[in-house]
């Protein structure tokens, strides 16, 4: 072969493979380059209330506030209360059948306090739903985190009784502990996120006793757990708020921090399912991730800025990189509990529930 053939034929490979790089690197998620999300602040209510844990459901919204729980009609722009206003709802799950089941907020750890209730498809009344849940005793009744259920599972719950976790097979009827004992405490267990990309993959975590954040994982369903908290508070208090996963690869996950110190305001990015970590932002308190409802890959963080207003952070690299959309106008000492990206009409609304109400932000198409 000619000297101009072998250079003719190395050009040729060269080409192709940096088109190939071209075409690999645009399947990874948005251009960082052109990645600048712009919309419009709105606040939709309940000013007055706090705002735990917000669900998506096809008959509108599922909003657990301190008074009850509250359903957001889209079309009519507003709430509607299905009831239980004397509890604080911390987490609420809807079966495929119309039946909820919601926990409440317990006085305290070994109350003995009613906790779930269940509100019959087509029925007015909540009812007490406990069963077997809380032990032998049934005394440690108090909810850390939950109920939470899988998109499109039929009757699987799980729940996070003070530091152990529960889970019932069966819509609630009976509770089986996968982790811990019911009388487990110390710190706070804050954080359970079950993986909706990963079906076995939880993470459950929150603080320590000693004021240490810690985080563990199944890929099991629970059979066997792995602490993987080394390396997240880096000896400052903090406590691991919440955790999302990369769509396409279970190792990459994001963890949020928050504490009551701006040191430990942050946000840790592991490639290897948490076994190493690296901080990716610095800035803020993170209590709440979500993807975004166009683009799974678009993930947003919020919780709580050293101003005290209204933000929320969005990465198209998921993490590498953030654009910060601040609320200017937003009272002040205000903390972001938890949100979700929905489509409505063709565009892309972010609903934060906050320790003062219900906001959103409609992105610009």
């Amino acid at each position: 072969m000619s000297m101009r053939n072998r250079l003719l034929k190395t050009c040729v490979l060269l080409i192709f493979m940096h088109a190939t790089f071209v075409v690999i690197s645009c399947t990874t998620g948005p251009n960082t380059d052109d990645f600048l999300l712009k919309g419009s602040w709105n606040q939709e209510g309940l000013q007055h209330a706090e705002i735990n844990v917000i669900k998506e459901d096809e008959e509108g919204i599922l909003f657990g506030t301190d008074s009850g729980l509250l359903q957001w009609d889209e079309y009519a722009k507003e709430f509607y209360s299905l009831g239980l206003s004397d509890e604080q709802v911390i987490g609420v799950v809807k079966f495929n059948d119309g039946v909820f089941l919601v926990g409440t907020k317990a006085s305290g750890f070994s109350s003995g306090d009613t906790t779930l209730f269940r509100l019959g498809h087509g029925a007015t009344n909540w009812d007490p739903f406990m069963n077997n849940f809380g032990g032998e005793t049934g005394e440690y009744t108090f909810i850390s985190k939950g109920p939470l259920k899988r998109q499109n599972t039929s009757g699987t719950v799980w729940v996070r009784a003070g530091n152990a976790v529960a889970r019932s097979d069966d819509k609630g009827n009976k509770w089986e502990l996968i982790s811990g004992n019911w009388g487990s405490w110390g710190g706070a267990a804050v954080l359970f996120y079950l993986d909706p990309f990963h079906q076995d993959n939880v993470w459950v975590g929150g603080v320590s006793a000693l004021s240490q954040a810690n985080l563990y994982n199944t890929t099991d369903r629970g059979s066997t757990w792995t602490d993987v908290s080394a390396g997240l508070s880096d000896d400052i208090e903090a406590v691991a708020y919440d955790v999302i996963s990369y769509p396409n690869n279970s190792n990459i996950i994001l963890t949020g921090l928050s504490g009551s110190v701006p040191e430990a305001f942050k946000i840790k990015k592991s490639t290897d399912m948490g076994k190493n970590w690296k901080t990716v932002n610095h800035e803020v308190g993170i209590h709440c991730f979500t993807h975004s409802a166009a683009n799974s890959e678009i993930v947003y963080a919020s919780g709580r800025n050293s101003e005290g207003r209204l933000f929320f952070l969005a990465s198209g690299d998921f993490g590498d990189t953030w654009q910060t959309i601040d609320h200017p106008e937003s009272p002040t000492g205000i903390r972001v509990n938890d949100m979700v990206s929905v489509m409505e009409a063709g565009e892309e609304v972010l609903y934060l529930g906050t320790n003062k109400g219900v906001y959103s932000f409609i992105f610009d198409k």
